[in-house]
């Protein structure tokens, strides 16, 4: 599958995207869907995705100077996080300055459960999914569509388009961050996204990534750290998890098509290239948290949140040379709002 998004003279064109109706949060009860609507195009199929904006991208600002998407985690709950994006901004008294975008990457469930905002076109993935930039889902029984998109693909769009719209032609910088679930995806999209070069090229523009507490990471070679004695690496044995510990998500052997668009090589080039930020709390150090991850692959990357996170940037070290921090928020456990609120996340996503 070729991906391509509406990028001018250099890129061949065969996605675009309008935003419709936009509505900074519900105007009534506090709900995880949006009334507002992202609409993509594939060979002139429409394709939506729900999303929570403030201010509203329809209307030129000029005093906007940053764009922060985040990516909310897997109770899917664009709304909260959008709440707490703002709480932070406002902390950083950044607030006028900041476009703050939440997309929703709903299921199945949640298009069923909320019709009188969600369509026929509106796009959903699998669980695990939207997570890690696969295509949208099409062979649903009562809710087929005609064309996909990989999530990361929507990311790309979202970004080149919101961009493009010259509505916020004082733009300085682009964030994309993610918090738990949230926080899997931004991992995977920052080596692999095929936006980043174009946005540097035509706006000057490096976009910076916040990856906060996710369940897992994706290693991009076959070593893993050996659990209890930093610094050391080994490659599990063939056998290690029925031979699935390196497969994508965890590693990058049997990438999906978007991924595979990227290919393995050039995402651990770009990979290390990407500013990045890595948090997690000082208390996110359950090893049986109801959402974390316990599947065989993913336990060769460290018995909890905490320590994974740790495990995962001295790797990066380990390939790169020291590039990122680590910020262990104090006081925090799984909590997204601590995250964009600490003097660190402040710091990074409104300065």
């Amino acid at each position: 599958m070729k991906y391509s998004i509406l990028f001018p003279i250099f890129f061949l064109a065969t996605v675009s995207i309008f935003a419709q109706d936009e509505d900074a949060l519900p105007k009534s009860t506090e709900r995880e869907v949006s009334s507002t609507s992202f609409t993509f195009y594939k060979k002139g199929v429409p394709l939506m995705l729900n999303y929570f904006s403030s201010p509203a991208i329809s209307q030129k600002n000029k005093e906007i100077n940053r764009l922060v998407i985040v990516v909310h985690g897997n109770t899917r709950n664009p709304y909260t996080y959008h709440k707490n994006m703002k709480i932070a901004a406002e902390k950083a008294g950044a607030s006028e300055k900041t476009l703050i975008i939440a997309p929703g990457f709903i299921m199945e469930k949640d298009l069923n459960e909320n019709r009188d905002l969600l369509g026929n076109d509106h796009l959903f993935w699998s669980n695990a999914g939207w997570k890690q930039g696969d295509a949208s889902v099409t062979n649903a029984d009562s809710n087929k569509r005609k064309q996909s998109m990989s999530s990361f693909e929507v990311m790309d769009s979202i970004i080149w388009q919101i961009m493009a719209t010259g509505n916020f032609p004082n733009i300085k910088s682009i964030v994309v961050a993610g918090n738990s679930a949230g926080g899997q995806y931004v991992t995977r999209y920052v080596g692999s996204n095929l936006i980043h070069a174009a946005v540097k090229k035509r706006y000057g523009i490096e976009i910076k990534y916040t990856i906060a507490a996710p369940s897992t990471y994706t290693y991009l070679t076959p070593e893993r750290p050996v659990i209890g004695s930093p610094g050391n690496y080994y490659i599990p044995a063939d056998t290690s998890c029925n031979h699935t510990y390196n497969h994508y998500k965890n590693g990058l052997e049997k990438l999906n098509a978007y991924l595979s668009e990227t290919g393995k090589e050039k995402i651990k080039s770009q990979y290390g290239q990407r500013q990045i930020a890595f948090f997690v709390g000082a208390e996110d150090n359950d090893p049986n948290h109801s959402s974390l991850d316990k599947t065989c692959g993913a336990m060769l990357q460290g018995r909890q949140r905490c320590e994974r996170a740790q495990l995962f940037v001295a790797y990066l070290e380990h390939l790169y040379g020291k590039k990122w921090d680590l910020t262990i928020v104090p006081g925090s456990g799984h909590d997204n709002a601590k995250m964009w609120a600490s003097p660190e996340g402040r710091k990074w996503l409104f300065q």
